[in-house]
């Protein structure tokens, strides 16, 4: 089945240039992914259940493909791609559609991410383990909350997490809605 999340990277870029010019972005999703199966790739990760897992492959897909593919530098390369890949009239774009359609940017990236090169010297050498553990954290919890909010779901409306913050834990013993 083709999936619409390439049209969600596609406006993110548009409004956020830098999606593309950053190596970060790919690196961290393959960051993200890496945590996520870390030594067990026969059950689903954390991400898994929530669909976010496929969303963050599609998304690092669409984002790693214009590089590999040979698109020019710089913002409008996502373009450049797709419009060689929509309307292919060559067997290299024929090529390009396939391992875009299998995802084979996506794996690449991630090959190329747990075995960086020894010339490499981008954003993935530079993290620590920690460093990317702590960035991934702040984007699950940032996905969390955007997947509450679309889903309609506030802390007052979960028993789960209204019970959880509704706990004394603050030093003067009152509850967050008591201060």
């Amino acid at each position: 089945s083709k999936s619409p999340h390439h049209r969600l990277i596609l406006e993110l870029a548009k409004a956020n240039k830098w999606l593309e010019d950053d190596p970060g972005v790919v690196e961290l999703l393959c960051q993200l992914l890496k945590l996520d199966r870390d030594g067990n790739n026969s059950k689903p990760g954390i991400l898994d259940p929530s669909g976010m897992e496929e969303i963050l492959l599609n998304g690092l897909n669409t984002l790693a493909a214009p590089s590999r593919a040979g698109c020019s530098k710089g913002y409008g390369k996502i373009y450049e791609f797709f419009a060689l890949v929509s309307n292919p009239e060559s067997q290299r774009a024929l090529d390009m559609r396939a391992k875009y359609s299998k995802k084979e940017f996506a794996a690449e990236a991630i090959f190329d991410s747990m075995m960086p090169s020894k010339d490499d010297h981008e954003i993935g050498s530079l993290l620590t383990f920690s460093d990317w553990c702590a960035v991934g954290l702040i984007v699950v919890v940032f996905a969390l909350l955007i997947y509450l909010a679309a889903h309609g779901t506030t802390l007052s409306s979960s028993p789960t997490l209204s019970a959880f913050f509704s706990s004394s834990s603050s030093p003067s013993g009152k509850g967050p809605e008591e201060l």
